[in-house]
């Protein structure tokens, strides 16, 4: 666990957020691809009829990672779909993109993704960027995934409606 003064000199370090946010933007398109790609084929099961219940929850979960993603690279002016409304960026505003910076490395800190010192980072760099890869991509997709009681339950109950289908 980072101390105070650790995660202080991290968040107000450039070549941190620099990182950090590179690396965002990195893992958030690949994210949002792959979740386009899940509810696109859905879609297609759908269409020919042959969607399941798991089909149609993971069809869910794609499209509110894929609003979530398309909402946090607007902040930082990237738009890719249709949730994109710019951000307010007149006299007065507050850097938006600075700000949801501060937020996800705030984030990686309070879930753990992020256990380097300040030494380590600084001895380091690239090994540093691959980590923090692996953190933030850990960290959206562990804020996406179906909790694992209710995944159960959903396929139970999908079980238990194919079979109810299958004996009609």
């Amino acid at each position: 666990m980072l101390s105070g003064l650790e995660q202080e000199l991290l968040i107000n370090s450039p070549t941190f957020r620099t990182q950090v946010a590179n690396a965002f933007t990195a893992v958030a398109v690949r994210r949002w691809k792959l979740a386009k790609f899940t509810a696109m084929s859905v879609d297609g099961l759908i269409q020919a009829g042959t969607a399941t219940i798991s089909d149609l929850v993971a069809r869910s979960y794609a499209q509110t990672e894929m609003a979530f993603l398309e909402q946090s690279l607007a902040k930082q002016k990237i738009y890719l779909g249709q949730h994109n409304q710019q951000p307010y960026d007149g006299p007065g505003a507050i850097n938006i993109a600075e700000e949801s910076t501060t937020r996800l490395i705030n984030q990686l800190f309070s879930c753990g993704a992020w256990t380097w010192s300040v030494a380590e980072w600084l001895g380091n760099q690239s090994g540093a960027i691959a980590e923090i890869t692996t953190a933030l991509d850990t960290m959206l997709a562990d804020m996406v995934a179906v909790p694992s009681q209710q995944a159960n339950e959903i396929q139970q109950a999908a079980a238990t409606l194919q079979s109810t289908i299958n004996n009609k």
